[in-house]
């Protein structure tokens, strides 16, 4: 006897079940995957992330063996992320500089708005020879930097994040 004499021989009901994935099956695997994505979600909603900006930096020394570091950076960032300009860590330098102040200065050659941003911390013998310096800005959740990079464009093509 083969298989397809034995599938006849089963009444229909049999024959119909035969075949098909079980519906609980597929509604815990939905469940499943739903799940996990939602909780990949919330990791990346919670987890910190330490950006990294790229800009053009002027250091000036002050006589009480200070440092003063000025740089321009788009207005709708700053707004968008301020407890990130709070401690900016410099190039590979671990020492965080403080905020020491923030003002709108206006628009750069495309008409976006851009800020004035001033960190103040000791003087550790920095090197700002070179055009272009790397702020590292204080710790923001992945998932909003994300979004404020991307989605609402935080960034426009003069400040690209490396």
């Amino acid at each position: 006897m083969d298989w397809k004499e034995s599938d006849m021989r089963k009444s229909p009901k049999v024959r119909e079940i035969v075949g098909q994935m079980p519906p609980m099956l597929a509604r815990y695997g939905i469940a499943v995957i739903v799940g996990s994505l939602l909780m990949t979600c919330l990791v990346f909603a919670v987890m910190p992330y330490r950006p990294q900006l790229p800009v053009v930096a002027k250091q000036t020394l002050c006589s009480d063996s200070s440092q003063v570091v000025s740089a321009v950076v788009p207005s709708e960032l700053y707004n968008t992320f301020p407890k990130a300009f709070s401690e900016v860590g410099i190039n590979r330098q671990k020492d965080g500089l403080q905020l020491l102040r923030a003002t709108e200065i206006g628009n750069d050659e495309d008409g976006n708005p851009v800020t004035l941003i001033e960190l103040e911390g000791k003087n550790n013998n920095l090197n700002l020879d070179s055009t272009i310096t790397i702020f590292h800005l204080g710790k923001v959740p992945l998932l909003s930097w994300m979004l404020g990079r991307y989605y609402f464009g935080v960034f426009d093509k003069n400040h690209n994040n490396q």
